[in-house]
């Protein structure tokens, strides 16, 4: 009796072992269940507040540039920065990512500080690579170059601009070019980026330390908008024109969402 008793005892702690077992991992996929969800939910927050911004800059658009300055200048809770909408240039309805007009803020930054952007949008500024993931990564965007070479005004545009995330090195990929430094900036297509510690170009040496930028480099480029300010050498801000260099002392990059099924792909 003793020994049926005690295969009884067996069986029923057995059983409560296993259903201990089973039940610890219900809880954990019911946990990793709710971790999915709310990552979902922060996504869809995220995209809300990505057209929320793009909404907003593109209020400038078809209006005849009346209704708003020529800058805007809006806060983004999705992007955890102020953002900067160009509401004139070519219809409005653009976010400006990056300018040069001052020379007040060095851009030799290592990777971290591209990462995250630096700078301030009522002077010279980066948005931030993982900011142009997010944004690119949820809706089709166009691109615009602008830049000033003694007081001649050139320009870029690519049919589609997206930046990858950062396991793929914030690669650039971009569209149809054209404009007086369309050609330029194509020469840029699927480059990762680099920075003063992260040698991602296909050159033996190091373009960002080289070339004093972090830039999406091949060996090494064609435009360099991060250069050196007020330097007229390839190390500084720069960008070749197919025979020479040119020296801006004006550069502002900007990206405006376009509407579904345009891209120039």
């Amino acid at each position: 009796m003793r020994v049926a008793h005690c295969v009884v005892l067996l069986v029923v702690m057995t059983s409560m072992t296993f259903a201990q077992d089973e039940l610890a991992v219900r809880v954990t996929n019911l946990e990793n269940h709710m971790m999915g969800l709310e990552r979902r939910v922060e996504a869809l927050e995220k995209v809300h507040g990505i057209e929320q911004s793009s909404v907003l800059c593109q209020r400038g658009m078809g209006n005849g540039a009346q209704e708003y300055p020529p800058y805007l200048e809006l806060s983004d809770s999705t992007l955890q920065r102020h953002i900067l909408c160009d509401t004139h240039t070519d219809g409005g309805g653009w976010i400006v990512i990056q300018k040069r007009a001052t020379g007040d803020v060095d851009f030799y930054r290592d990777w971290a500080a591209y990462r995250e952007g630096f700078g301030n949008i009522t002077g010279d500024f980066w948005l931030g690579n993982e900011a142009l993931h997010t944004l690119t990564s949820q809706n089709d965007y166009e691109v615009r170059i602008d830049v000033s070479v003694n007081g001649q005004e050139f320009y870029a545009t690519s049919s589609y601009f997206k930046v990858e995330d950062e396991a793929d090195k914030y690669r650039l990929r971009l569209g149809t070019c054209s404009g007086e430094v369309g050609k330029s900036l194509c020469f840029h297509n699927d480059l990762a980026f680099s920075t003063l510690d992260r040698d991602n170009d296909s050159w033996g040496d190091h373009c960002a330390v080289e070339f004093h930028a972090g830039w999406w480099f091949r060996s090494c480029h064609r435009i360099n908008l991060n250069g050196r300010w007020a330097q007229p050498t390839t190390a500084g801000i720069t960008w070749h024109d197919g025979n020479n260099w040119a020296f801006p002392n004006f550069t502002e990059m900007k990206i405006r969402r376009l509407p579904a099924s345009t891209t120039g792909l």
